[in-house]
Formats: C-alpha cells, structure tokens, sequence
C-alpha cells in the first residue's frame, strides 16, 4: 500500500496542479485554457513514461485519467455560457445512449464500466469544445485544436523521428515498451519500434499526424516553416506503420480536393506524392524505406497479410456472439479494448475495430445509435460542402477520416475520440448557425478571449 501510494503521489500532486492551473486560466483567458487541454492530451503520456522510469511503472494511474478530467471540466463550464441546438443534442444524445445501453450488462463487472463509461463520455465531451469555438469564433476554419496542432505537430513528429532511431537511449520509452509488452510496438524494420512520439501507441499518434496533415494542407498559405512541418509529420506518419491512417487520410484529400477543387490543395498533394514516390524508388535499398513500402504494397493482398487476417477472424468471432439473443444489450459496457484489462472475465480485450467494440459491448442497439451520430455529422458537412460553407470541405475530409481508421481502432476515447467529436461539435454548430438557431449563446462580454 505504501509503495503504491509512492508511486501514485506525484501524479496525483501534477494532475492537481493542472486542474488549478486549468481553472486559473479559464478565467483570464479561455483560448489558454484550451491549450492546456489539447497540450494535456499529447504530452501526459509522456510524463508517465517519466514518473515510470523514476518511481516505477503503473498500468492504470490517475495520471492517465488527468485529460479527461481537463475536458469535461472545460466543456461544463462552457455549457453555462451556451445553449445547445436541437440537432445538436440529438446527435450527442444517440452517441450517448449508445454507450449507456452497455451499462446495463456492464455492471456485472462495475470497475471496468466505470472506467469505460469514464474514457467515453469523457471524449464525447469534447463536442462541446468544438461547438463553443464556433459559437466564440465563427470566422476561424481551424478551431483550438487546429491551432495548437500547427505548432505541436511538427514537435512531436520530430521526437517521433528521434524515437524511431533512438529509443534504447532514451528509458522512459525503452521502459515503457518493454513494460507494456506491446507486440504491436515492434516496427517491421528489425530493431526498431513503430513510433508513437509522447503518446501511449502508434494509432493515436498517427491519427493525430493524420489530423495534423489534413489541417496543414487548408491553411491558405504554408510557407517555409509550414512545409518542414508537413514533412516531419509525413516521415512520422510512414514510421507509426499505421495503414488504417494513412487509408484514411487519402480518404480524407480525395474529399477535401473533390470539395473545394482548390488548385493549391491539388498542387501540395501532387508535389507531396512526387517526392513520396521519388524517396521510394531512389531509397528502397535503405532498410526503413524498404519496410514502409512493403508495409504500403501488403495493402493490396489482404489475404496474405497476417494482421488483416487477424481483423477477419474477429470479426467472424465477435458479430455471431453480439447477435445472440441472450445478449440484446451487448456484454457491457467496459467488456472490450483497455477497459478490458479491469475485468476478470473479458473476452475481447483487442481494439482493433470501433464499430466491434460498440457492437460487442452495447449490442446492435448501440452499435446503430453510433452509426446515426457519425452518419448524421458526414451528411451534416456534405450539406456544408453543397451549399458551399466555407468549413463544409475541411469538415467532410475530417469525418471520412475518422469513419475510415474506425474499422481498424476503437476510435471513441482517448486523443482519437476528442477529435473526433471536437470536429462533431464544430459541424453541428455550424449547421446550427446555418440554420439561423438564434438560441446559440455568445460569448459573455466580460470574456477576455
């Protein structure tokens, strides 16, 4: 008990210190108070991996916990200053309910519905951030989060780079690699690990140079700094080995370029894929090179890749025991991904697939009520992007995005969810604005941001 409490102490006195930090600031200036949670998202991984290595390593923390916490502090505090639209809680609200059927089933084992229903709602939360930006700041197409990623992306895909090549000489990620016993963190170039930066694995971190990349590739101008920015985050993304993201964002360019049919988009994409190709052909003798082009080329022959065979049997395993009728409501909430890890009896602790992981632990019922939010934000942004709202583009791109790398990751909690349902709020705000909803609340006059 002593030793646990050793252990927990300092990252209970630093998540402390970060929600006075968060309270102080969001009432002198709320753009900094925001900055604080997305800053909380990317760099309290990294200070785990620090505590880890000095007081010794913690599966589950309260430090894990502190970016949550930063959310949905901020989001109720916003909602004093705004009234959601209908169609807005509506949304929020089938996405909500399709995590609390799992509840039901879910306490059978409390401990890990408690923490799934923490991590869900948490990042669901997060919609309201984006809903209050709108409402803030109407006339800026990249949002808190776009702007923090213009400055952050390129630090972390920097570290990203140095950790590819580097990780036994820096402990704290060496430790965290072979205290997780991740085999998934293992690159397909031998001796080296898929990089995944300050964060916890490749998929958030991928997703979050996905997000990085598309937001790059709307900014009007990129000038010199911007382009070594779009390169390091790139090189990050082709070493996290991520396919799902790098599907995904193509997805999410064809999109955007088909939106907007921006010649400049059109000129970045194509400068971007000339010199992608030119690395490959010129650098295939190189071993890193090598093993993220035939990490790229497996994407055509499925059949023989181990890890897409994998995904099948999973689903072969998981849609026959969620559509049993002993089970309407799923096995509950907490029953899958690493909630999972709460549980003595769970069953599918893999995250491999969103739409697997609601359907297994809230049953058909929730896996369609999830499947009404997401397709409710897709038609909200194709809409914008019809009637030509200047975010509509960047929207759309964003949500096909996501809806893509879900078939790969439980994308509903952690980094991955906030921006997910950060860019929902955003659209529905939008959509509400559009919709002349007067009962959007302005920002109070006395608010310094």
């Amino acid at each position: 008990m002593t030793l646990s409490l050793v252990k927990q102490a300092p990252q209970i006195v630093v998540t402390a210190a970060a929600v006075l930090l968060l309270l102080w600031l969001y009432r002198r200036n709320r753009a900094h108070a925001l900055v604080l949670v997305w800053l909380s998202w990317f760099l309290v991984p990294f200070i785990r991996r620090l505590f880890d290595v000095t007081f010794g390593f913690t599966r589950f923390d309260v430090l894990s916990l502190a970016p949550y916490a930063l959310t949905a502090l901020v989001a109720l505090m916003e909602l004093r200053h705004l009234r959601l639209a209908p169609v807005a809680l509506v949304v929020l609200g089938s996405a909500a309910a399709a995590f609390l059927v799992g509840v039901p089933p879910g306490l059978a084992q409390p401990r890990a519905m408690l923490f799934a229903l923490f991590t869900y709602g948490g990042a669901l939360l997060a919609a309201v951030l984006g809903y209050a930006d709108v409402v803030r700041r109407p006339q800026g197409a990249l949002g808190t989060l776009g702007r923090v990623l213009l400055v952050a992306a390129p630090i972390l895909a920097a570290y990203a780079i140095v950790q590819y090549y580097f990780y036994e000489y820096l402990p704290w990620d060496d430790t965290w690699v072979e205290a997780t016993g991740t085999k998934g963190l293992r690159a397909p170039e031998r001796g080296r690990v898929r990089a995944f930066s300050t964060l916890n694995s490749p998929v958030p971190f991928a997703a979050v140079m996905g997000v990085s990349l598309a937001v790059m590739l709307v900014v009007p101008r990129l000038r010199s700094l911007g382009t070594l920015g779009a390169g390091l985050a790139s090189i990050a993304l082709a070493l996290s080995y991520v396919r799902s993201v790098w599907v995904g964002l193509a997805v999410a360019i064809v999109a955007y370029v088909g939106a907007t049919r921006s010649r400049v988009a059109l000129r970045r994409v194509i400068a971007a894929t000339l010199v992608a190709a030119v690395v490959a052909t010129a650098g295939y003798g190189h071993p890193t090179v090598r093993a993220v082009v035939t990490r790229a080329v497996s994407l055509r022959t499925p059949e023989e890749d181990p890890s897409a065979q994998v995904r099948f049997r999973l689903i072969q395993r998981v849609v026959p025991q969620a559509s049993r009728r002993g089970a309407p409501l799923g096995h509950g909430l907490g029953q899958a991904g690493i909630a999972s890890n709460l549980t003595t009896e769970g069953r599918f602790r893999l995250s491999d697939n969103g739409y697997l992981a609601i359907l297994y632990q809230s049953g058909p019922l929730g896996l369609g009520l999830i499947l009404v939010a997401l397709g409710a934000l897709w038609a909200m942004a194709l809409r914008a992007v019809l009637r030509r709202r200047p975010e509509g583009p960047v929207h759309l791109a964003s949500i096909s995005l996501f809806l893509v790398v879900a078939f790969f990751a439980d994308i509903f909690y952690g980094i991955v969810g906030v921006m997910l349902w950060y860019i929902g709020g955003r659209i529905l705000a939008d959509v509400a604005a559009e919709d002349g909803d007067r009962r959007l609340a302005a920002a109070p006059a006395d608010d310094p941001s």
